[in-house]
């Protein structure tokens, strides 16, 4: 048991690790249809690259659905709605329009028999049917045939059969009759139509005759060729391709066991992940014995294949709005190019399997994904920000546009609302900027912007070591010069360890008069104290620097600058001088009270700003110096320093050492403006 235990906690790293990536491999596997998936793929006036394609089942041709569409559109427009009539109108119209016309009569303006003719002419109106035609119904052509429902019989009459409401008028009281104006009067109130719309039994008739429509017509046997290889896929062999990928969800489809499918894409999932793990372990191990840092890129790579998961599930309303391009913005913001890229494949490798569509999808957003990556380089400002999105549209619309015309063959066929939902995308890609900081807070990162704000020589700490410690501030402003180039020089982050560099001696504002760079030539506090009592002042600038940085809330990667920049170095001067008084053997057990406390540096930027700090200081003892009285400091430094073992947990290669020194000795050269000599002649 305990063997056990000791050997999880001995792995926890490594088994922390796995949880994380076996956590992510199920969730994403998760996001992939369960179906079996059809092994070709094909497109409309494109070759078959496969081999001659035999059917390996009974299986029905399919209609387009432009064909289903044409069918319907026939039978609603061949549809003859039902209309019915409503007799009870008439019953109850009759008297009432005796009744209306009785004053008339009273007052002479009519006789008897006229009313009763009148009344006749009600009769046979109503008889005919005075139609009233529903709103949808409105534009329909006079010879247009409606269903006139009667009780249990249906008729076919036309609509000019029927009349309407003035129509009806004309035909109850004639133009020419005297008293005409009268007799409209009582009476149009109560006239209304008698044959209204039946929608119920319309719709019903609708519905049944739209259900006689085929899905498909024709059909393919098992065995029988469907296209050959090399063999154009016309839009008939299109049609026999879409039936049979559809038939096969729906009959082969059902001899997949699901699990055995999800297994599948585990598999490949876990491949992918498998990858990413060797890519970290050979070339950012940092990244990946970094919980936090793993956990971030997972989490990144999580969420955005969710996104397009969800996207093709509910069509969004496009798949195009999946800002993919925010991933290596981010991604390069934090951990340079090398992740971002790489990250960015395997996303859009799955990607490829959870949506419905091509290669073609898959390659703009990669051409885009890549332009992300070289247009956003020191992106430090909404100005080159938006630029970098301008790019990012552009190819996007030349790809997009490229791939139309492969496809369509014309411009008109373009569909050109996909280049508006990429515009759209890209106006999302945006986001990324504010949610840089927002992820810097979340997870203790730091990126470039943050670094060009830190950088600021305007920040209290920074203006109080200008104010109370003015040599160590151009102490520190050497040093960052110094420390930028080199980086640059060999592909490190020059930006951090210029930004570090301003901050890796505030510490010394506890006692800047101790430090020699802020002493004149009259005056020198350490001759007054002891040789341990001046070491003790002089390394604890390093604690005390810490502490003031953590006070200030700068981010852990520029308080590692201070915890490491003098390593594990001795403070020599003072333990010579302690030496000298003192045997050899106490001097030994003594030598700790005189050196840092560590770490040593960790990475390529720290053991540079450890190598710049030496070399600059150094660098000021110099009276007059040669070009070789500057070559043989920093060689000698450099030497003294890797001898002592400051460089052993650090990634610095030779080559790389070499080119800063190089760096190094050309920058001090002009600053203590070092000249060629010529001859006289």
């Amino acid at each position: 048991m305990n063997r056990i235990l000791t050997f999880l906690v001995n792995r926890l790293q490594d088994l922390i690790k796995l949880v994380l990536f076996g956590a992510t491999i199920a969730f994403v596997s998760f996001l992939f249809p369960r179906s079996a998936q059809f092994k070709y793929q094909f497109e409309l006036n494109k070759p078959w690259i496969y081999e001659d394609l035999l059917s390996p089942i009974d299986f029905p041709i399919y209609k387009t659905e432009k064909q289903l569409e044409d069918e319907r559109d026939k039978v609603l427009d061949q549809l003859h709605p039902f209309y019915k009539e409503d007799t009870s109108i008439y019953k109850t119209i009759r008297p009432q329009a005796r009744r209306a016309l009785g004053p008339l009569i009273r007052d002479t303006l009519m006789t008897l028999s006229e009313r009763d003719e009148i009344l006749q002419n009600l009769g046979v109106v109503y008889v005919t049917g005075i139609l009233q035609l529903d709103a949808a119904h409105v534009d329909y052509e006079l010879n247009r045939i409606l269903n006139l429902k009667e009780e249990d019989a249906t008729f076919r009459r036309r609509i000019s059969e029927f009349y309407t409401l003035k129509t009806a008028f004309d035909e109850i009281c004639p133009p020419n009759l005297e008293n005409r104006k009268e007799i409209i009067s009582a009476i149009e109130n109560l006239v209304r139509p008698n044959i209204v719309y039946d929608a119920l039994t319309t719709q019903k008739q609708r519905d049944a005759e739209l259900d006689q429509i085929q899905e498909t017509e024709g059909g393919i046997l098992e065995g029988q060729q469907i296209i050959a290889k090399g063999a154009i896929v016309d839009q008939n062999k299109f049609q026999m391709l879409e039936s049979l990928k559809r038939s096969f969800g729906d009959q082969l489809g059902k001899n997949y066991n699901a699990w055995y499918v999800y297994a599948g894409y585990v598999a490949i999932t876990a491949l992918l992940f498998l990858i990413l793990w060797i890519f970290l372990a050979r070339f950012e191990p940092d990244i990946l014995n970094n919980t936090r840092k793993l956990s971030f890129i997972l989490i990144i790579i999580a969420v955005i294949l969710y996104l397009t998961y969800y996207a093709a599930k509910t069509n969004l309303p496009s798949i195009y709005l999946v800002p993919y391009c925010i991933v290596p913005i981010i991604l390069r913001t934090f951990f340079g190019n090398r992740v971002a890229l790489y990250t960015q494949i395997l996303i859009l490798f799955l990607v490829g399997f959870i949506t419905p569509y091509g290669k073609e999808y898959i390659f703009i957003h990669m051409a885009a994904s890549l332009i992300s990556i070289l247009a956003n380089v020191n992106a430090y400002y909404w100005s080159r920000f938006f630029l970098a999105t301008f790019y990012i549209f552009l190819v996007y619309a030349v790809g997009y546009l490229g791939i139309s015309l492969i496809q369509e063959g014309n411009f008109e066929s373009i569909n050109y609302r996909n280049l508006g939902w990429l515009g759209v995308n890209v106006f999302l890609t945006l986001l990324a900027y504010p949610l840089i900081p927002i992820f810097e807070k979340l997870f203790g990162f730091i990126s470039d912007i943050s670094l060009v704000e830190l950088g600021d020589v305007n920040k209290p700490v920074l203006k109080e070591l200008q104010l109370e410690a003015p040599g160590t501030f151009q102490h520190s402003l050497q040093v960052g010069n110094l420390a930028e180039a080199a980086a640059n020089e060999i592909g490190a982050n020059g930006l951090l360890v210029k930004t570090a560099a301003l901050y890796h001696d505030i510490g010394k504002l506890k006692d800047p008069i101790f430090f020699i760079e802020n002493q004149n030539a009259d005056f020198n506090p350490h001759d007054d104290l002891e040789p341990e009592e001046s070491a003790e002042i002089i390394i604890n600038h390093v604690i005390d620097g810490i502490e003031m940085a953590k006070k200030e809330g700068l981010p852990d990667e520029l308080i590692d600058f201070i915890r490491t920049h003098h390593g594990t170095s001795k403070v020599e001067y003072f333990y010579k001088k302690f030496a000298e008084k003192t045997s050899e053997e106490i001097a030994f057990k003594k030598a700790e009270d005189f050196t840092y406390p560590g770490p040593l540096p960790y990475s390529k930027e720290t053991a540079i700003l450890m190598i710049a700090d030496t070399v600059e200081a150094a660098s000021r003892s110099l009276r007059n110096p040669t070009s070789e009285d500057i070559n043989d400091l920093v060689d000698r430094l450099v030497k003294d320093k890797m001898d002592k073992g400051q460089f052993l947990n650090c990634d610095l290669t030779f080559k790389e050492i070499n080119l800063v020194k190089r760096v190094f000795k050309k920058m001090l050269k002009s600053i203590h403006h070092i000249r060629v000599s010529y001859t006289d002649r």
